[in-house]
C-alpha cells in the first residue's frame, strides 16, 4: 500500500511539473509577446543547457531586440528533407544558402544511395558549405563542414523544419512525397515550425487537406536559380509583386523590428513555380496572407524572348491561423545575397527587398531554436520527475 501510494504521488507531480511547465511557457508566449501570440514557444529560457546546444534569446518589452542571429557556440540543426535533384545538386543548394543565410547548421535524411551522390558531388564542386564563413564576400572555397549532419545523429536538437522545392520532372516523385510528408506529419504532432518554399508550400497545404491549381506565367524560363563559383546565387530575376496581410507572422518577421506596418508590404519576388494553391477551400488551421500583384516594370523576358505577364492575384503565402509557425510561400528568398541591394538598379527598387527575406530565414530559423529548446526542457523535466521516482522507490524498498 505504501509502493502504491509513493507511486501514485510521484505521478501526480509528475503531472503538476509538466502543466505547469505548459502553462508558464504559454503564458510568457501571451503576456509578454503579443507580437507572437499565436506562436507556441517558450522564448523566455534563458541559458538553458542542451548537452552541446546554448541559446539566450534577446526580448526587450515583449519583442525582439531585432531578428538576426544571436551568436551562441551551439544553436538547432535546420532539418532540410533530402531532394535528389541533379544528383545531390538540388540539395547542396538547399544546404548551402540556409547555413549561409541564418548562420544554422543543418541535417538531412538521405538514404545510402543518396548519400554516396551527395558525396560524389561535394567532391567535384568548386564551393564548399559555409556555415560559420565568417566574410562573407570571401570565396567559399575551404573545407568547413564536408556534409550536414545526419538527422539519427542531431534529431533531438533539430528546430525549424524547411520543405524546399524541386524541379518540375519531379514534381510526381513518390519517394520524396512520402519522405516530405513523414517529416510535415512529425513536425505537426510535435508543434515543430515549418518553412515550405515554392513547390514545397503544395506538400504542405495538401497535408492539410487542401488542394492546388495552376498559375499563369509565373515560371521564369530564363534558368533556375543556381550557385555561381563564388559562392552566389544567380537568375534570381524578379518577376512580380507579392503583397502581404501587414498583420501577418510572415509581414512582421520581415520588417526591421518585428512589429506590424501601417500598411500591406509590397515586394518583388523570384518565380519558378507553375502551381499555386487553391484557396477556393482553406484549410481551418491556415489562412492566406500574401497574393500576387503585377508590378510592370520587373515584368522581364524569358530565354525565349517572350515578355512574361503573371497572373495577379494567386495565393503566394499563407501561415498557420494558431500554433507553431507554419509558412508556405511561393517564392525563394534563400535565392537573395546578403550584398544584392547595392547592386540592384531596377526602377522599383523600393519593391527590391533582399534585406527583408534573409530577415524571414533568421526569425524562422530562431523559431526552431525556440522550439528546441522548449522540447530539451521538457525532456529535462520528464529526467527529473523520472529520477524523483526512482530515488522513492528506493526509500521505499529500504523501509
Amino acid at each position: 500500500m505504501i509502493l502504491f501510494l509513493s507511486a501514485f504521488y510521484h505521478f501526480i507531480l509528475y503531472c503538476i511539473v509538466i502543466i505547469l511547465a505548459s502553462f508558464w511557457s504559454v503564458a510568457h508566449a501571451i503576456t509578454d509577446h503579443p507580437v507572437d501570440q499565436d506562436q507556441d514557444l517558450a522564448d523566455h529560457l534563458t541559458n538553458l543547457n542542451l548537452g552541446e546546444t546554448v541559446w539566450t534569446p534577446q526580448w526587450v518589452r515583449g519583442k525582439l531586440r531585432d531578428t538576426s542571429i544571436q551568436k551562441s557556440p551551439k544553436i538547432s540543426y535546420i532539418l532540410i528533407p533530402y531532394r535528389n535533384d541533379g544528383q545531390g545538386k538540388g540539395a547542396f543548394y538547399d544546404h548551402f544558402t540556409l547555413q549561409k543565410l541564418t548562420d544554422h547548421p543543418t541535417a538531412f535524411d538521405p538514404n545510402p544511395k543518396e548519400l554516396k551522390n551527395f558525396h560524389a558531388y561535394l567532391e567535384d564542386s568548386e564551393i564548399e558549405l559555409p556555415f560559420n564563413s565568417g566574410n562573407d564576400t570571401e570565396a567559399p572555397n575551404l573545407k568547413r563542414l564536408g556534409t550536414p549532419s545526419r538527422i539519427e545523429d542531431v534529431e533531438s536538437r533539430t528546430g525549424l523544419l524547411v520543405i524546399a522545392g524541386r524541379l518540375r520532372v519531379l514534381e510526381d516523385d513518390s519517394t520524396q512525397n512520402q519522405r516530405e510528408d513523414l517529416w510535415i506529419k512529425k513536425a505537426r504532432n510535435r508543434g515543430q515550425p515549418i518553412l515550405a518554399l515554392c513547390a514545397g508550400s503544395w506538400r504542405l497545404w495538401e497535408a492539410y487537406q487542401g488542394k492546388c491549381k495552376p498559375v499563369h506565367d509565373h515560371c521564369y524560363g530564363g534558368g533556375m536559380l543556381r550557385l555561381s563559383p563564388n559562392g552566389q546565387v544567380k537568375y534570381n530575376a524578379q518577376i512580380h509583386g507579392v503583397e502581404l496581410d501587414r498583420d501577418s507572422l510572415v509581414s512582421r518577421a520581415m520588417t526591421e523590428n518585428g512589429t506590424e506596418t501601417e500598411e500591406n508590404l509590397i515586394f518583388m519576388v523570384n518565380s519558378v513555380h507553375w502551381k499555386s494553391v487553391d484557396d477556393s477551400e482553406v484549410p481551418q488551421e491556415l489562412k492566406v496572407i500574401g497574393r500576387s500583384v503585377k508590378l510592370d516594370d520587373i515584368c522581364i523576358k524569358t530565354r525565349q524572348g517572350t515578355r512574361m505577364s503573371p497572373e495577379s492575384a494567386t495565393v503566394e503565402a499563407f501561415e498557420s491561423s494558431w500554433g507553431a509557425p507554419t509558412v508556405g510561400i511561393q517564392w525563394h528568398p534563400e535565392g537573395y545575397n546578403l550584398d544584392d541591394q547595392k547592386h540592384h538598379q531596377r526602377k522599383n527598387s523600393q519593391y527590391f527587398k533582399p534585406a527583408e527575406q534573409i530577415r524571414l530565414l533568421r526569425y524562422l530559423a530562431q523559431a526552431g531554436d525556440a522550439y528546441a529548446h522548449k522540447r530539451g526542457m521538457i525532456l529535462q523535466l520528464r529526467q527529473l520527475a523520472d529520477l524523483c521516482s526512482n530515488q522513492s522507490h528506493s526509500e521505499s524498498h529500504n523501509h
